[in-house]
């Protein structure tokens, strides 16, 4: 296997571990929205929709963007800072 394979599986390493975290912090974020935040079952069902809806359509914007400028390194810095904080 030449060296641009291994390039493709440690993107590929790389992805899937980012996407399982992802999922991880989500299921943990909304738990403890529930326990720390004292809103109503209907505020609580809101706020987690929006945060859905939210992530779907800047990752179909985002997607967009890196396709018409074919750069990706200021928006994966940017997205991890924003993850970060």
């Amino acid at each position: 296997m030449g060296s641009q394979t291994y390039r493709q599986f440690a993107c590929l390493a790389i992805d899937f571990f980012y996407f399982f975290s992802s999922y991880l912090v989500d299921t943990y974020f909304l738990s403890w929205v529930w326990v720390v935040v004292d809103w109503t079952d209907k505020e609580y069902s809101y706020f987690g929709n929006t945060v859905s809806v939210t992530m779907c359509s800047l990752s179909i914007l985002t997607g967009v963007i890196m396709r018409v400028t074919h750069r990706y390194k200021f928006l994966q810095i940017g997205g991890l800072a924003v993850r970060c904080m």
